[in-house]
């Protein structure tokens, strides 16, 4: 099992082409995702290289109202593929209670990742 803690502003992950990824507002998000990668990577005593089906569970508090939670949750997937704690984020196969806070005064992200039990 993995948690983690991250006191960073999250960001909705924003629609991206190959030619897009080079604006501002894309270079920005790809900054971000960069930066909450090595928020997870660096997380005292969790495991990384996770194998098998995962389950996810999130609590997102942003200090925006903007952004739907699917987003949210893209962001953070690749994020913690970036930092190997899994090895793609196809494995993530269920979530469980994930939900976004808006409106907050301070941002941060809540993970849990353990393996899917048998079905």
């Amino acid at each position: 099992m993995y948690k983690a803690i991250i006191k960073i502003d999250p960001k909705p992950k924003p629609r991206m082409t190959a030619r897009s990824k080079w604006t501002v507002k894309n270079r920005a998000y790809l900054a971000y995702q960069e930066a909450l990668a090595w928020e997870f990577d660096i997380v005292p005593k969790q495991p990384h290289d996770l194998v098998g089906d995962l389950v996810l569970t999130c609590s997102i508090f942003s200090t925006t109202n903007y952004g739907d939670l699917k987003n949210y949750i893209a962001g953070v997937e690749d994020s913690l593929q970036y930092s190997n704690v899994i090895k793609n984020d196809s494995q993530i196969v269920e979530y469980n209670k994930c939900r976004l806070y808006r409106r907050q005064k301070e941002g941060r992200i809540e993970v849990i990742l353990r393996p899917l039990v048998g079905e």
